[in-house]
């Protein structure tokens, strides 16, 4: 694209450059005298009140004065003149086309992501194995809470909320962010989910993966920005939740047509309104993990209403994750139409993958 730019610029200072001897003017190589006017006999010495005239010397011999007139000066050729336009019109149709074909690369890239995480079954099960170090180490009154985590092939990097010391293996980079060299070894893996259920793989930075406590919400999150992306975003957090938690703990509705593009019952709820879900059961019993209740749309005013009262605790405590804007949302995350979502709180701008099977519906 520099290079497009460069040559643009080029063609544009090639048309609006004077061609060569096209001025009408006198001659910079033409000598020059000054002539004395004529001089009063009462104080020698002493000029008339005229300047000086300027008077040109004759041509050399064999030359030819300029009949150009002044008014040719800074004449453009018209051959100059279509190559500066043909310039600029190439440079436009080549930006126009490259939007698009870069759109397609990138969705492609991001489609072959998807299909890798899919394959990849074992970097969340290790992952949540090593965060039971931290649900061991809190104490009663202060339990070790969990946002995210970004897993990279050496390390673990997590974001935490908690008031005590980062417990062995695990170090303190600063009081929110805590590491953890190398994962738990596969054979030493428990059985079992292990904890945070709702620990769900958003994609990718860099070499590594980043997860997301949704539990950490406790309320609604506003993905914003591109809607695209911001679609791809929340289906990639439900993929997550259905791969990585046992079925039955955690109770997932989708609202609207754009659940046809989640998996059916008895993994997701579908309903046609955001008014039907009052009628479902709300996990508003303590220790049970809640509901989560996806938008694929962005909701108008009265459909955030409504989204916003589901996360209170009078509506049930549902976690909501929506495109678009929520009044009050807990959390907000700004998706880029070049398939990146910066993660706000949790500190990463990620690469989201694309299920290859979705097809965008928006």
């Amino acid at each position: 694209m520099r290079t497009i730019r460069l040559l643009a610029a080029a063609a544009l200072l090639f048309a609006v450059a004077p061609s060569p001897g096209a001025g009408g003017g006198p001659s910079p190589a033409a000598p020059v005298r000054l002539v004395p006017g004529p001089v009063t006999g009462r104080e020698p010495g002493r000029t008339s009140g005229h300047p000086p005239r300027i008077r040109e010397s004759a041509p050399a011999a064999g030359g030819t004065a300029s009949a150009q007139p002044h008014g040719g000066a800074g004449r453009l050729p018209s051959g100059a003149l279509a190559a500066g336009i043909a310039g600029l019109v190439l440079t436009a149709a080549l930006v126009a086309a490259r939007r698009p074909l870069l759109a397609a690369v990138r969705r492609r890239r991001r489609a072959a992501l998807g299909r890798r995480l899919a394959a990849d079954t074992r970097t969340p099960l290790l992952v949540r194995h090593a965060l039971r170090e931290l649900a061991l180490a809190g104490r009663p009154g202060s339990p070790v809470r969990v946002r995210g985590v970004l897993a990279e092939p050496d390390r673990v990097l997590a974001t935490v909320s908690a008031c005590g010391p980062a417990p062995a293996p695990w170090t303190a980079l600063t009081p929110t962010r805590w590491e953890r060299t190398g994962l738990v070894p596969a054979e030493a893996a428990a059985p079992g989910a292990g904890p945070l259920p709702q620990l769900t793989r958003l994609g990718a930075v860099g070499r590594g993966q980043v997860l997301v406590n949704l539990a950490r919400i406790g309320g609604v999150l506003s993905v914003l920005g591109d809607p695209a992306v911001a679609r791809d975003t929340v289906i990639a957090l439900v993929d997550g939740v259905l791969e990585g938690a046992p079925a039955g703990r955690t109770v997932v509705v989708a609202v609207g047509p754009g659940a046809r593009d989640l998996p059916g019952p008895p993994a997701v709820v579908r309903v046609r309104s955001i008014r039907q879900i009052a009628a479902l059961r709300g996990p508003a019993a303590p220790g049970v993990q809640a509901g989560l209740v996806v938008v694929l749309h962005r909701p108008d005013a009265e459909e955030a209403r409504l989204l916003s009262g589901l996360a209170g605790p009078k509506g049930g405590g549902w976690t909501v994750l929506t495109v678009g804007h929520v009044p009050g949302a807990r959390w907000r995350w700004y998706a880029a139409a070049d398939g990146t979502v910066d993660a706000g709180v949790l500190g990463h701008r990620v690469v989201v993958p694309v299920r290859p099977s979705v097809r965008c519906r928006l």
